[in-house]
């Protein structure tokens, strides 16, 4: 048959380790055999015979004695309670001790076997007998030392009893919590790695745009510095010929005034004829420069990325207005006006098909190499924009 424990303490000096201490016992022994609470005793009953009933019916009876044990103070009367007769830590010890069986001391947190002399008569006993140390940092062997030295340690299943299943919940709520915890620092984690992501994507994005604004500012600036080379060429050529043949040779060798060339009509070329030249698959010169459909030499060639199609400029005049709108050989023509263009036929037909709408104006939807794509003013009439 399974010994009874009776556990003697006081709330304010260490009811946390009471209770972990009666779960431990509860774990042993039936929950039935382990007595440690007086909150139960009915009002108007004789506490004291209750509790002697209680401390006659138990085998071993544990002195919890924490740092404040010797000195807690009665509130009403500003007293030490062991110096009251009626208190029920003084009655529950002083009856186990008058019964004279195993009264165990267990020191809490290395608080000190009380002085004899600050114990009341009836509890001097308590020093002489043998006492055990529970500390909280190791609290789980000293309280398993405890219940081997008592006999207590048999083979009996507990895993079902209430103090069990209450440590068993607060462990999986721990566990849970921790679960929870290591969900929501990976989703963080994992938010912080997708934001860096963009961010970077976002910063490489930029850096094309500034290299490509950058490429094409150079182009512009070049192709300035080209246009005053030739017109100074011109000038040298025109004072060449002033000076071996005469003003009249200068006049009749000098080109017709060159017409007003609009980026989008070709200069005096008939409908017609654009399209007998769109039939033939050959380059064309339109709209200030030359286009071919798009294909895997000139991808290669230009470094066309394979996201991009549509109409592969493959030569502008710097005279143009294509030059001035910042087309260079390797840019794409997307769209025209919204709708995609699929080959430079496609594009004539769609321009031809906006002049006979009645529109004046248009817009190109292009695409650099590296698959940065901007928007274009297109005039569809000819004439100065």
């Amino acid at each position: 048959m399974a010994e009874k424990v009776f556990i003697s303490y006081r709330r304010d000096d260490s009811r946390y380790q009471a209770r972990m201490i009666h779960a431990a016992f509860c774990a042993v022994i039936p929950d039935d055999n382990v007595f440690m609470d007086v909150a139960s005793i009915p009002p108007g009953a004789n506490f004291r015979k209750i509790l002697k009933d209680w401390v006659n019916q138990c085998d071993v009876l544990l002195a919890l004695i924490g740092p404040g044990w010797i000195d807690a103070s009665d509130p009403q009367t500003k007293g030490r309670r062991l110096d009251n007769p009626s208190d029920f830590v003084r009655i529950e010890i002083g009856e186990a001790l008058a019964r004279d069986i195993p009264v165990v001391p267990v020191l809490i947190d290395g608080a000190p076997l009380p002085d004899v002399g600050l114990l009341p008569d009836d509890l001097k006993e308590l020093v002489a007998r043998q006492a055990e140390f529970v500390e909280y940092r190791t609290f789980d062997a000293d309280v398993e030392r405890l219940i081997k030295k008592l006999g207590l340690d048999q083979d009996v299943d507990r895993t079902n009893s209430l103090p069990a299943r209450r440590l068993k919940a607060e462990a999986n709520q721990h566990a849970d919590e921790e679960e929870g915890r290591r969900k929501a620092d990976a989703e963080e984690a994992e938010d912080r790695h997708r934001l860096d992501e963009a961010e970077a994507e976002k910063r490489r994005q930029d850096k094309e745009r500034s290299a490509w604004a950058a490429k094409k500012e150079m182009l512009h600036r070049w192709r300035g510095a080209a246009a005053g080379g030739a017109a100074v060429v011109a000038l040298l050529l025109v004072g060449v010929i002033w000076l071996y043949h005469g003003p009249a040779k200068v006049i009749a060798e000098l080109p017709e005034k060159p017409e007003n060339r609009v980026l989008t009509d070709p200069v005096k070329t008939p409908v017609k004829t654009v399209a007998n030249n769109l039939k033939t698959g050959q380059e064309l010169r339109y709209l200030g420069f030359e286009l071919e459909n798009m294909s895997d030499d000139l991808r290669r060639r230009y470094k066309i990325k394979d996201t991009v199609e549509g109409v592969v400029v493959t030569g502008v005049d710097w005279r143009s207005r294509a030059a001035e709108k910042g087309f260079s050989p390797g840019d794409v023509i997307v769209k025209l006006g919204g709708e995609l263009v699929e080959s430079y036929a496609d594009l004539d037909d769609k321009i031809q098909k906006l002049k006979q709408d009645g529109k004046k104006a248009a817009s190109l939807y292009v695409a650099a190499p590296n698959g940065v794509y901007s928007y274009v003013g297109l005039n569809i009439q000819p004439g100065p924009d």
